[in-house]
C-alpha cells in the first residue's frame, strides 16, 4: 500500500497495480454504507498530487461520485455477455431479484445511481428501438419493477 486517505466517512487506499508498475489503484469506501474497500479507479502514474486531488473532489462533490458510478455502470453494462439475460430470465422471480440487486438494489457496487439510472443505462443497450433484444428488455423491466415493489439489497 502508498497511502491511506480519509475524509469524513470516506475512506481511501492507494496501492500498486501489479500489471502495471508505474501505476497505482485507487479503492474506495465510505464507512457509512460498506464495510469493504472496491476499486474506484487506476492512475497510469502514481502523481501523489493528482490522486490527492482527486481524492478531494471526489470526497466534497456527490455529482462527482454519480458520474463515477454511472461511469463504471455503463463499463459493466458493456460487458455483459449477449446470453446474459437469457440465462436470468430462466431463474426464479426470487433468484431474478437477488442477481439484479446487484444492478438496481441499495447495496449495490454503485451505490451513488439510483435505480431508474440504472435502468436507464441498460435500456440504451438492451431496448430493441436502440438494437437491443425484446426478451433483454422485457427481463430488465420485469426485475425493475419487481424490485421496485420489494426492494431487495445486495450481497
Amino acid at each position: 500500500m502508498i497511502s491511506e486517505v480519509s475524509i469524513d466517512r470516506l475512506c481511501f487506499k492507494i496501492t500498486h497495480c501489479p500489471t502495471f508498475p508505474e501505476a497505482c489503484i485507487l479503492w474506495f469506501r465510505d464507512a457509512g454504507r460498506a464495510s469493504q474497500f472496491r476499486v474506484l479507479g487506476r492512475f497510469s502514474s502514481f502523481s501523489q498530487k493528482s490522486v490527492l486531488n482527486f481524492i478531494l473532489r471526489y470526497a466534497v462533490s456527490p455529482k462527482l461520485r454519480v458520474e463515477v458510478d454511472r461511469r463504471r455502470f455503463m463499463q459493466r453494462v458493456q460487458a455483459l455477455p449477449p446470453n446474459f439475460f437469457i440465462d436470468i430470465e430462466r431463474l426464479s422471480p426470487k433468484e431474478k431479484q437477488r442477481v439484479f440487486a446487484e444492478f438496481f438494489g441499495a447495496g449495490s457496487l454503485f451505490e451513488y445511481l439510483d435505480p431508474p439510472t440504472k435502468r436507464r443505462i441498460l435500456a440504451k443497450r438492451f431496448h430493441p428501438d436502440a438494437g437491443g433484444d425484446p426478451q433483454a428488455m422485457r427481463v430488465i423491466n420485469e426485475v425493475f419493477d419487481c424490485l421496485r415493489a420489494a426492494p431487495v439489497t445486495g450481497a
